[in-house]
């Protein structure tokens, strides 16, 4: 007790605000289609969704343009894992085709995974491009050396964006740095150094082929490819959580395909 009391008193604003964070609790075997990531809020027994309860930005990060990145999969690893936006409080799971246990044909060259309360509305034709969201939370890609943990939270800085279109749909990349992590001192993807840029060439270049293997079509990119600023990549983040804002607004239909609860 004396050691949580003197953690508590030394801990500075952000550190109280992330103890409060929903919290993972792997269950299962990883591997295996049992296996899961649930969330639970601190010391509390209550479900939580890392989608809809964790917050995008914590209130004292807003200021330094700082957010939120929950970790789906790590740097190196090829099962891919994802937020079930279908099940209910949105646990972390390995996607399934057929039945069978989801894999990336190559290792994945980033830490990848989602920024919480944003939502690209398949409803909604952005002006930009004039093509709809793919229906999920935003996509985070993190450049980072060491691997984040699946279903850990991290804090990070956006420094640009990829407009990639799947199937025709929306499928923002947001590039980010880790808080205090080797590339913290990256600010700017549209504006790389030598070796930088080779690390976005060969992440478009994945991300372009890797559904290729399944037989289908290499994925395409709008604004001619190009990583675009952290401007733009501010601009998608504040649009896309308006756009969750409106979905947690609204009660969830019975017949719904995903789970969210109502917030506001």
């Amino acid at each position: 007790m004396l050691v949580v009391l003197w953690r508590l008193f030394k801990s500075t604003p952000e550190d109280l605000e992330a103890l409060k964070r929903p919290r993972p609790r792997p269950q299962g075997s990883a591997g295996t289609g049992e296996y899961a990531i649930n969330y639970f809020f601190a010391d509390s027994s209550e479900q939580a969704s890392p989608w809809h309860h964790i917050a995008l930005q914590t209130a004292s990060a807003g200021d330094r343009g700082v957010y939120t990145f929950v970790c789906e999969i790590p740097r190196g690893a090829t099962a891919k894992l994802e937020i079930t936006k279908e099940l209910p409080h949105n646990p972390i799971k390995q996607d399934t085709k057929d039945g069978k246990l989801r894999h990336y044909p190559s290792p994945s060259l980033v830490n990848y995974g989602a920024m919480p309360q944003t939502w690209e509305d398949p409803r909604y034709a952005e002006e930009s491009t004039g093509l709809t969201g793919d229906n999920d939370p935003l996509d985070v890609v993190d450049f980072g050396q060491k691997a984040c943990t699946p279903g850990e939270v991290y804090d990070v800085r956006p420094i640009g964006a990829l407009a990639m279109v799947d199937g025709g749909e929306m499928d923002w990349k947001v590039v980010v740095v880790r808080e205090g992590g080797e590339d913290s001192a990256w600010q700017d993807a549209s504006n790389p150094s030598d070796s930088q840029r080779e690390k976005l060439q060969r992440l478009k270049e994945w991300l372009r082929d890797y559904k290729v293997p399944d037989g289908k079509p290499p994925n395409e990119f709008a604004f001619d490819g190009k990583f675009l600023g952290p401007d733009v990549a501010l601009q998608v983040i504040a649009e896309q959580h308006r756009l969750w804002k409106w979905l947690v607004s609204v009660e969830r239909p019975q017949d719904a395909d995903m789970w969210w609860p109502k917030l506001m």
